[in-house]
C-alpha cells in the first residue's frame, strides 16, 4: 500500500450562493505559479441547508460493521453520487475503482475521512504540495463540521451584488431549460427572483 500523503495536503472550501464566483476565483487561483490547485469541482458531499445528501448515505455506511464496508461505501461513491464532477470521473472509469478502494482503505473508514479521500483523488499520488479544493456553495451551511474533520483547511466565501447572482441565474435556467412554461409566467418569475434575494441578503 502506498504511503498516505494526503495528511499533508491543505484543502480549501469556496463557499457562497450558486452563481457568485466560485469558478472564477478557482481559475485566479490556478494562475499562481506556488499553488498546485486540485479541484473536486462541486461535490455536494454535505448537502444543502438541511444537510443529508450524499454523506448521509455514507454515514449510514460507515457506521455498518458490515465485512465488506469497503467494497459498500465504493460502490455508494459510484452508484449513488451526485453525477457531476469527481463523481463523474468515478462513474466513468477515469477514476478506477481499484484507486478508490486503495485510497479508502488507508484510513479508518469515518464519514470525514471518506470525504478527505474524495477530495484527493484527482490528484497525482506522487505529488505532496498540493491544494485540494471543493467549490460546493452550499458548504457555506456546513463550515464548522468541514472545520473540524479538517482543521487545515482554508475557506474562502465569496459575496457578489444580489442583482448579479439573480441575472446570472436566471439567465442560466432559461438557457437550459428554455422550455418549461413557468419561466414565461410572470408570478413563478417574481417568486424566484424574491429567493435568490432573500438568500444573498
Amino acid at each position: 500500500m502506498p504511503p498516505d500523503i494526503t495528511l499533508t495536503r491543505k484543502y480549501l472550501f469556496i463557499t457562497g450562493l450558486g452563481r457568485s464566483g466560485s469558478k472564477l476565483i478557482q481559475n485566479v487561483l490556478r494562475l499562481s505559479p506556488d499553488l498546485a490547485i486540485v479541484s473536486a469541482g462541486e461535490t455536494k458531499f454535505m448537502g444543502g441547508f438541511l444537510g443529508g445528501g450524499f454523506a448521509k448515505k455514507i454515514r449510514a455506511a460507515t457506521n455498518s460493521n458490515a465485512a465488506d464496508k469497503l467494497e459498500r461505501i465504493a460502490d455508494i461513491c459510484i452508484n449513488d453520487s451526485p453525477p457531476r464532477d469527481v463523481w463523474n470521473d468515478l462513474k466513468s472509469g477515469k477514476i478506477p475503482r481499484d484507486r478508490l478502494i486503495e485510497t479508502l482503505g488507508q484510513r479508518d473508514l469515518t464519514e470525514s475521512n471518506v470525504y478527505r479521500s474524495i477530495l484527493g483523488l484527482r490528484a497525482d499520488a506522487e505529488c505532496e504540495n498540493v491544494l485540494l479544493v471543493d467549490k460546493t456553495p452550499q458548504n457555506l451551511y456546513h463550515v464548522d463540521e468541514l472545520l473540524a474533520w479538517l482543521p487545515e483547511s482554508k475557506v474562502v466565501h465569496m459575496i457578489r451584488d444580489p442583482r448579479a447572482v439573480l441575472a446570472s441565474a436566471w439567465t442560466r435556467r432559461m438557457r437550459e431549460y428554455p422550455d418549461r412554461v413557468y419561466f414565461s409566467v410572470p408570478w413563478p418569475r417574481a417568486v424566484y427572483s424574491v429567493m435568490i434575494v432573500f438568500h444573498v441578503a
